[in-house]
């Protein structure tokens, strides 16, 4: 991966360019001086930014089918008062498949776009460089904006190769996170469940749990790593029956560096890579790489 190795190299150079900034810096304003997961971010009345979320990866179903996916995704957020964070992201998917009867040419797709928002509960600070807890809640919605798609025949291809749920999918994400001087630690269990609402394949539920810890030696550098599991119910072809082929256990390791070029921009570097497959229909997913630029204001 060439390409990957010279992105990581740009990363460290980007690190290394910029002198620390004083602790009275702009990014203190928005309430957050730690580079931690979104999901752990404190939400401060009056900010507004954007996004953009790159993933590549794939799948492999049985013995003869693949898909391989690049996943872009566009986000906008602001918070219009202390401690609500309201977003809207949209995915666009460029797609290539084989061992199915579809076009093979890599297409584009519109994803599921997903509305949320994240509510920070409460936070409690033991002094300067003592341990700091902080407990958030996100609640979203993904709509069915993805189209469903079928083979050259007409049939619908399976839950797993669709671009999107066909469903409306309520999710819930608690974070907690515990962080003393350069170290923290966030656990964010999820559950999402899909509520069909074409005839058309859908993914089933799923719950899933992930832990990352964070290093931040440096005000514009933090490396991190992270599990996740993830267990998935049975889906459901467009007649509504399980379709047999979806579902399972997923666990993935993801280290990841973080780097803040500018006081109001961080990129972000790393790698999904699953450790542990239990699938249904021998399913077995690809690492998938991922980098993010976030802007706040």
């Amino acid at each position: 991966m060439p390409s990957f190795r010279m992105s990581a190299t740009l990363v460290l150079l980007m690190v290394f360019a910029f002198p620390r900034p004083s602790e009275a810096c702009a990014v203190c304003s928005a309430g957050e001086v730690s580079m931690s997961p979104r999901e752990a971010q404190k939400p401060t009345e009056g900010t507004f930014g954007a996004g953009v979320d790159v993933r590549a990866g794939g799948l492999r179903l049985g013995n003869a089918t693949r898909l391989s996916e690049w996943r872009t995704e566009g986000q906008l957020h602001y918070t219009p008062t202390s401690g609500y964070r309201f977003r809207l992201a949209i995915p666009v998917l460029a797609r290539q498949m084989s061992g199915v009867d579809v076009d093979a040419n890599r297409r584009p797709f519109a994803g599921d776009a997903t509305v949320s928002v994240d509510a920070r509960v409460s936070e409690v600070r033991e002094g300067r460089e003592r341990l700091s807890r902080t407990f958030a809640l996100t609640f979203g919605l993904a709509l069915p904006t993805a189209p469903a798609v079928t083979d050259d025949h007409g049939a619908f291809l399976p839950a797993v190769l669709q671009p999107g749920c066909n469903s409306i999918v309520p999710e819930a994400l608690l974070s907690y996170r515990l962080a003393r001087g350069s170290f923290s630690l966030v656990g964010t269990p999820r559950m999402r469940l899909p509520i069909p609402v074409r005839e058309a394949p859908h993914r089933g539920a799923s719950v899933g749990m992930g832990v990352t810890g964070q290093w931040q030696p440096h005000p514009r550098f933090a490396t991190r790593l992270g599990t996740t599991v993830r267990y998935e119910l049975e889906g459901a072809d467009a007649t509504g029956r399980g379709d047999g082929i979806s579902g399972g256990l997923v666990t993935y390791l993801s280290p990841e560096i973080a780097v803040r070029p500018t006081l109001d921009l961080m990129w972000t570097i790393g790698v999904f890579a699953p450790v542990l497959q239990a699938s249904a229909g021998g399913q077995r997913e690809t690492a998938v790489f991922a980098t993010s630029l976030s802007w706040d204001i």
